[in-house]
């Protein structure tokens, strides 16, 4: 604009100038006319210049203001695909399945997919996390159809086998509709399920990466507090021979606690006398001063056994670690937290527990999400094993 009106100025007098013989040609019998040209209209022999500038100093097109309305946009008459584009080798078909790899029409649908919200970027105040999609629900829901084609809801049972190396014996676990129902339904669950699950982690964890000779598990159905109240021989001789069994090679001992009504992780080192306490009540060992009892009796007949000199000083030198957890927010979830604590154990492969947890598993409390994984595993071990058949 600036620039078109500096040249009109430099112009104007030129064509004044060569405007001035034209006055002696004007007739007199002719109304009067400006000796001048128009100053809007510039010399006939500036127009070709000039044009060059029209499209800098036109206004009569306004420009397109953004709108809220989608543009229509004019149908393509170009096929669906595959383009030139597409890589692929001469000579060869493209496969159906790809028809447009590397294609404009790929790219804009894989940027539809960013753009959903499912995988935005959800921000946190100066945290961002990615919101992760909804835990699915497939297993469960298959394995409920299979159990009602069975006689399983009829009063119907199967059995799954325990081997020797899990619990130091060898059984075939009863399995019903009731405990079935408890993962569908999130009921509290109880021992048979607890069972089972170790069976899942023993096949899926411990064999397969060698992790067997550093964990071991102790049977939930012998250790717990209503048969250390009625039967402590019976609890302090088993516990024994098992520990006594692996005494040349250092092992942590996982022992699912039922207290009557809670579940509760007992995780025991014995070579180095220490027994981790996992609770997600926040309760203290001291709640449970019979098990603490037993525990430290099995621990010291342990160390005699194996012919250990200790000092007396040393003698109580047993050392109970409560492990702070991540906490339960219900009266149901307790044992699943349980069932995650032996699973994020057996996941490091580490001996030792932090007293603050570990920091790859450390929140406050477990997701529904998290707890649900835990019972879509157990489901998808039962079609493994075929037990609805």
């Amino acid at each position: 604009m600036r620039f078109a009106g500096a040249l009109r100025n430099i112009l104007r007098p030129l064509s004044l100038s060569s405007s001035t013989p034209l006055t002696s040609q004007i007739s007199t019998t002719l109304p009067f006319h400006a000796p001048f040209p128009s100053y809007s209209k510039p010399p006939q022999f500036l127009l070709p210049f000039l044009n060059h500038f029209h499209t800098l100093t036109d206004t009569r097109f306004p420009k397109r203001r953004p709108s809220d309305k989608p543009r229509r946009k004019r149908a393509s008459l170009r096929p669906s695909g595959p383009y030139a584009w597409v890589e692929h080798t001469t000579g060869e078909t493209i496969l159906p399945n790809k028809p447009n790899e590397g294609s404009v029409k790929r790219r804009n649908e894989k940027k539809r997919m960013r753009q959903r919200p499912s995988a935005r970027v959800k921000s946190s105040g100066a945290k961002k996390t990615v919101a992760r999609n909804k835990p699915t629900t497939k297993y469960r829901s298959c394995l409920r159809t299979f159990l009602e084609m069975t006689d399983i809801p009829t009063g119907g049972v199967r059995t799954v086998h325990i081997e020797v190396g899990i619990f130091g014996f060898d059984y075939d676990q009863m399995i019903g509709n009731e405990d079935f129902m408890q993962v569908f339904s999130h009921e509290e669950i109880g021992v048979i399920v607890v069972n089972t699950y170790i069976r899942f982690l023993y096949d899926k964890l411990m064999r397969p990466n060698g992790l067997d000779v550093s964990f071991g598990f102790l049977a939930p159905a012998t250790v717990n507090l209503g048969l250390i109240l009625s039967r402590p021989d019976t609890v302090t001789e088993y516990v024994l021979r098992i520990l006594m069994d692996n005494k040349d090679a250092e092992k942590l001992f996982f022992i699912p606690f039922n207290t009557g009504g809670h579940w509760l992780l007992l995780a025991i080192n014995p070579i180095r006398e220490i027994v981790y306490y996992l609770d997600s009540l926040g309760n203290d060992w001291t709640t449970y001063p019979d098990m603490k009892v037993l525990i430290d009796t099995v621990l010291q007949a342990f160390r005699a056994q194996r012919d250990i000199q200790t000092s007396r000083r040393g003698a109580n030198s047993i050392t109970w670690i409560k492990v702070a957890c991540p906490q339960q927010r219900n009266q149901i979830d307790c044992g699943y937290f349980m069932l995650r604590f032996m699973r994020d154990t057996l996941a490091l492969g580490r001996l030792k527990i932090p007293t603050d947890y570990f920091d790859e598993f450390k929140c406050a409390f477990y997701t529904k999400d998290q707890v649900d994984e835990i019972k879509e595993e157990w489901c998808q071990f039962m079609i493994k094993l075929n037990v609805c058949s």
